[in-house]
């Protein structure tokens, strides 16, 4: 759970949807992925940097269930396991660790699956390529079931 800190500021779709990602160097062993993120949406690119390959279950897991997922640099909550003082929201929280410090922002839970579908769309083959074992794991079959509802429900535009 994020901790109630004031939020850096709500981020618009049309930002969210401008990201790019795209697959990282084999040889970087942090990240599958580089993401062009400017200003703002640095803690989206925080966020899906540093998945690591124990986390891609449930990173799709916790996106596909509207829980959300996390890691040690930052992490996305959508808000359905708040504390009694915790205020309620609608969007996407998606905080970002620095130096002991935590800022966050906020997207639209339709914004979210779009850009994680872009972001399983790119790291699900270049696991597959670069990183067989991962892709032999038990888990990877009900991954690519999460992926692809995720992907389903990014174009339907839908919230689940």
């Amino acid at each position: 759970m994020l901790p109630q800190k004031p939020l850096i500021s709500s981020i618009p779709d049309s930002i969210v949807d401008a990201i790019t990602i795209s697959p990282a160097s084999p040889n970087l062993r942090s990240s599958y992925v580089e993401v062009d993120a400017e200003g703002k949406s640095l803690h989206i690119r925080s966020l899906l940097e540093f998945v690591s390959p124990d986390d891609l279950d449930v990173c799709a897991k916790g996106t596909r269930d509207r829980f959300g997922f996390g890691h040690d640099m930052a992490e996305c909550d959508f808000g359905r396991y708040l504390k009694p003082e915790e205020e309620p929201f609608e969007g996407v929280r998606i905080g970002y660790y620095f130096r002991a410090s935590f800022s966050g922002i906020e997207i639209s839970p339709e914004a979210f699956d779009r850009l994680m579908s872009r972001y399983f769309t790119v790291v699900t083959p270049f696991v597959e390529q670069h990183y067989p074992k991962i892709a032999a794991e038990p888990w990877w079959t009900e991954f690519l079931e999460d992926v692809a509802f995720i992907k389903t429900r990014a174009q339907s535009h839908s919230i689940v």
